[in-house]
């Protein structure tokens, strides 16, 4: 290759940026969308109490929707409390659809009953819990978990609890 035929290669590719910066300059100008995420959805909280404990839950969100909760619970009581994962339901549309999977539980045994999680008295406890009726295989481009977003309407959480020896039940629902 002679350098005059180096030197139109390189005319082209400064040509061809220029075409291309000058494509995303008039985008800009312009109001054209290109291949931008969408924004991600504000947090939404929900939040109850009674004489044993007080909790707010908060959607987890990104720019693909809202996938999974973050549970504060604070318990209020001089009595340890106990979380029921086992029993504690993803609520969509007024309907409860299964239970939660969380770090530490293996993906596949995910529906698999569990011990309770404990919450000494006066102390504070806080856990991200995703729905367990979002979390799919994929299969492109390998073979991997995948969490999808939470459907539009009523969503929520249905916590299981127990309180000196007797079951407490909250349910916590908004609007995506």
């Amino acid at each position: 290759m002679n350098i005059g035929s180096m030197k139109l290669i390189r005319l082209a590719v400064i040509v061809g940026l220029a075409i291309l910066q000058a494509g995303c300059i008039a985008a800009a100008v312009t109001g054209a969308v290109m291949m931008t995420k969408p924004p991600i959805q504000p947090p939404t909280a929900m939040e109850g109490e009674n004489e044993y404990f007080k909790v707010r839950v908060t959607t987890d969100c990104d720019s693909f929707g809202c996938k999974s909760f973050n549970v504060l619970v604070e318990n209020k009581s001089s009595t340890t409390l106990k979380i029921d994962w086992s029993k504690s339901q993803f609520i969509s549309n007024n309907q409860a659809y299964g239970g939660f999977w969380y770090e530490g539980i293996v993906v596949r045994d995910r529906n698999m009953p569990r011990t309770p999680d404990v919450i000494f008295a006066s102390g504070s406890y806080n856990k991200k819990v995703t729905p367990n009726i979002l979390i799919d295989v994929a299969l492109f481009p390998l073979v991997h978990w995948e969490i999808k977003a939470m459907p539009p309407g009523e969503i929520g959480i249905y916590l299981v609890m127990e309180a000196e020896e007797k079951e407490k039940t909250m349910k916590l629902v908004t609007k995506l």
